[in-house]
């Protein structure tokens, strides 16, 4: 209507506003305000565009959409009203009632927007449980909460550490072999060596059966010195999941956990000291002969002391 225009043009032009500012705001072409302010519907397709566009342009000038329509309608009806009682009613008109007409674009421009928004509605509902459902699967692959199970992660790190520890005690226990055995060499050379010495510089005209005392020595330094090359062997075995610390001859040789079932095996010259974290969790064997490991236990947790056996 022109005077709807009339106003929104007034408002426009009182703001400083031209047709592009308004356009790239409202996104509402240039035609369609020009129309709007001259009151020419015959521009838009259907009244319900008509109507938006007003609501939009109106609201961006600051001014009530819904108030400026009202007016639209209060004139428009009263228009209709005086047309039908200048002009007799059309019984074989093929035309259709406006407002018929213009309630039912109304009516199917509405249906299609709330299928669109439902549409939206449950495709993001769809996105958001798919991605729901992925990151729930992603985070259980990490995440074990069997009880008393170690992480699969933490059982690789484990054992590799065990492989580790396993091979430096291999290395250290050839070493204190070799050194073992050569210092058991040495002690038995000179053990052997001294005695005749000795007897050759006190007794030069010694007899033959005197001889045989050098020999008897011998054999008793051989008998001392297999009795020192002879280690003590410590055996574990777990029964479940146990954390243990084993010293040998007061060095540290091995600190972690032994998974279920595995088995360990250690030498010393001495002695052992084991410390065990849970004790109905391993089988300690010493020398062949099985320790009690629970005798001393506090909470399950004890400390045993294996010295060497003769």
């Amino acid at each position: 209507m022109k005077e709807i225009g009339k106003i929104l043009r007034e408002k426009r032009e009182k703001l400083g506003l031209n047709f592009d500012k308004v356009h790239r705001v409202t996104r509402i072409q240039e035609k369609y305000i020009l129309a709007i302010e001259e009151g020419d519907e015959s521009v838009f397709s259907a009244e319900v565009y008509y109507k938006s566009f007003v609501k939009s342009y109106a609201k961006f000038l600051g001014l009530s959409g819904e108030e400026l329509l009202a007016q639209y309608e209060k004139r428009k009806n009263l228009q209709s009203g005086d047309e039908e009682g200048e002009k007799p009613a059309q019984t074989c008109g093929y035309k259709t009632n406006p407002d018929a007409k213009t309630a039912k674009a109304k009516s199917s421009d509405e249906r299609k927007s709330d299928l669109k928004k439902l549409f939206i509605t449950v495709l993001i509902a769809g996105i958001l449980c798919a991605a729901f459902l992925y990151l729930n699967k992603n985070i259980s692959i990490f995440i074990d909460d069997s009880p008393g199970r170690i992480p699969a992660l933490e059982q690789k790190k484990i054992l590799h550490e065990q492989k580790e520890q396993e091979q430096r005690e291999q290395l250290r226990l050839r070493e204190i072999a070799f050194e073992a055995r050569k210092n058991a060499e040495e002690e038995s050379k000179n053990r052997i060596l001294k005695p005749e010495n000795v007897s050759s510089q006190a007794q030069p005209d010694i007899k033959p059966v005197a001889a045989q005392a050098p020999a008897a020595t011998q054999a008793g330094n051989n008998t001392a010195a297999a009795s020192y090359v002879k280690r003590q062997e410590l055996e574990i075995v777990a029964v479940e999941n146990v954390w243990i610390k084993v010293d040998s001859d007061g060095r540290e040789i091995f600190q972690g956990t032994i998974v279920k079932g595995d088995k360990k095996n250690w030498k010393a010259d001495n002695e052992f000291t084991v410390k065990i974290g849970y004790t109905p969790g391993v089988n300690v064997y010493f020398n062949g002969i099985k320790v009690d490991v629970n005798k001393g236990a506090v909470q399950d947790v004890n400390t045993l002391v294996l010295k060497r056996q003769q």
